[in-house]
């Protein structure tokens, strides 16, 4: 009777010892899903950066996940813009792409003043070309009707060749003095003729074959 009753204890013992471990197993192995919520996707989605990469650092790795939030090519367009080639020289400049211009400063003087005479040369194509402004290729003179009454080829003693490039739009500007006189004669490479009588002037400028035109000098008593 005793060892029946020996045998029915330890029975009961093994019974209860034994779903209790079931238990401490399971809970350690298999969290409850309603208790631990869902923490690792919560650290799978965290980035080092939120923004866009400064635009200096040009690292494109750098961006976020987020395809709103990644630079896209513009954005490396703008950063790194592309070199634009220069024009290439493409030969002489044509007297149809040339503007040559004279100015008298001032248009309006006391007859035996000095005036100051500009020669200005512009490229006006759209291409970059070069042409010869050497001394022997310019020329400024002043006419009365159909006489010259004074040139800077007259009396000047400056010669020679000088071929410039001109990009497109660029322009040069040369200056001479005349000193009030006709260059019916010549003294030290400058006009030492008469003082010409009052009236209105025409001036011009030449670049070899392309001459401007006329501008007005009056000369006043």
């Amino acid at each position: 009777m005793l060892g029946a009753v020996l045998l029915f204890l330890i029975v009961l013992l093994y019974s209860c010892n034994g779903p209790r471990g079931g238990n401490d197993a399971t809970g350690g192995n298999q969290p409850d899903p309603g208790v631990s919520g869902t923490p690792e996707p919560t650290g799978s989605v965290l980035t080092p950066q939120t923004g866009s990469p400064p635009p200096s650092s040009g690292d494109a790795g750098a961006g976020p996940a987020t395809p709103t939030e990644t630079p896209g090519p513009g954005s490396s367009l703008t950063n790194n813009p592309p070199a634009v080639a220069p024009v290439a020289d493409e030969g002489t400049c044509t007297d149809a792409e040339l503007s040559v211009t004279a100015v008298a400063l001032p248009a309006k003087v006391v007859r035996g003043a000095s005036v100051d005479l500009h020669l200005k040369v512009r490229n006006r194509a759209d291409r970059t070309c070069n042409r010869d402004v050497g001394a022997t290729a310019q020329e400024i003179y002043i006419k009365s009707g159909a006489e010259v009454v004074w040139s800077s080829d007259t009396c000047g003693t400056a010669a020679g060749s000088d071929v410039q490039s001109f990009t497109s739009g660029f322009e040069r500007s040369y200056q001479v003095g005349w000193n009030g006189k006709d260059s019916s004669r010549c003294a030290n490479g400058l006009a030492s003729g008469e003082t010409p009588p009052a009236g209105t002037y025409e001036v011009f400028a030449r670049v070899g074959t392309k001459l401007s035109q006329p501008v007005k000098l009056v000369l006043t008593d």
